[in-house]
């Protein structure tokens, strides 16, 4: 009976979290904790934890996240549950990227890739390799980033993975801006989006938006650029996403950092303030330099 109980306020956290209720969410998966550290049922415990750390990622709170994935791998590993184990290295090596510590986010891909190639899990395999991709793009790692990425294509492909396959899209597209490859960042990016249409994923696109802002930037087609980031902003604020808020800024910033300086500095200075509230050094670093040159060309 406390199990069913257990189990329904889980499935209903599920729910509102697809619906981007994060603090909703979060409230029915900490009442779902709650019961079952009372009936000390510790398989349950595991999964409420992974739940509350994916919420409080969603949240922006990347400290509380990693504090539940690290106490859900603890209790997973004493289990031996090694599924449980691969959700938590995933989602540890995600938090850990978001606050741009990528050395730990690599440990904890690779953990997991190790763990999901013992049980045999494909679609875990494809997330980590995918997820590593992404982190050596990260790190300038190309030509390592472009390796894992490929391998994850046909796994991709065989599994019908939308999600997976925007991924792989979408990361190859941020490599090839990198390389400075903009024309083919644009159309990787595009499939990217084709992609995720048909899934319905709305924080995926606009994450998407922002990086397709960036080649057409990087083509002189400012105005374009410009639409796709106040798409993406829109998007953002509706779900809550502030790192993905503090992203559209920062690159409004530099949309407007020749043609308006007044305007740069307003989305440089909001950047600013939510990577700070946030905790994304990198963000915030990039931020303050940018502001920093601006008050250079105004001398």
């Amino acid at each position: 009976m406390v199990n069913t109980e257990i189990n329904e306020l889980i499935t209903k956290g599920r729910d509102e979290e697809e619906n981007y209720a994060f603090f909703e969410a979060k409230r029915y998966f900490q009442q779902a904790l709650d019961r079952a550290e009372e009936s000390k049922d510790k398989s349950l415990i595991v999964r409420c934890k992974l739940a509350l750390a994916r919420v409080s990622r969603s949240l922006s709170d990347h400290h509380r996240s990693i504090d539940y994935y690290n106490e859900a791998l603890e209790l997973s590993k004493e289990l031996e549950d090694t599924q449980s184990s691969v959700n938590a290295h995933i989602g540890l090596g995600i938090t850990f990227r978001r606050i741009t510590n990528y050395e730990e986010s690599l440990y904890h891909y690779k953990e997991a890739l190790d763990l999901a190639r013992k049980i045999d899990s494909v679609v875990d395999i494809g997330k980590c390799l995918i997820n590593i991709g992404l982190v050596y793009i990260r790190l300038n790692r190309y030509e390592e980033a472009k390796e894992f990425l490929e391998k994850s294509i046909p796994i991709a492909e065989q599994t019908h993975d939308k999600k997976a396959l925007s991924d792989i899209y979408a990361n190859l597209g941020t490599l090839y801006i990198s390389l400075d490859d903009n024309i083919k960042g644009r159309e990787h990016l595009e499939k990217a989006i084709q992609v995720i249409k048909d899934t319905g994923d709305i924080v995926r696109l606009s994450n998407c938006y922002i990086s397709l802002s960036v080649a057409l930037k990087n083509l002189d087609e400012k105005d374009l650029a410009r639409e796709y980031l106040e798409k993406a902003l829109i998007i953002a604020k509706d779900v809550g996403d502030k790192d993905v808020q503090g992203r559209c800024y920062g690159n409004l910033g530099t949309l407007y950092s020749d043609s308006d300086p007044d305007y740069a500095k307003k989305y440089f200075s909001k950047a600013l303030e939510l990577a700070i509230e946030i905790g994304d050094k990198e963000l915030e670093t990039i931020s303050f330099t940018n502001l920093e040159v601006l008050k250079s060309k105004k001398r």
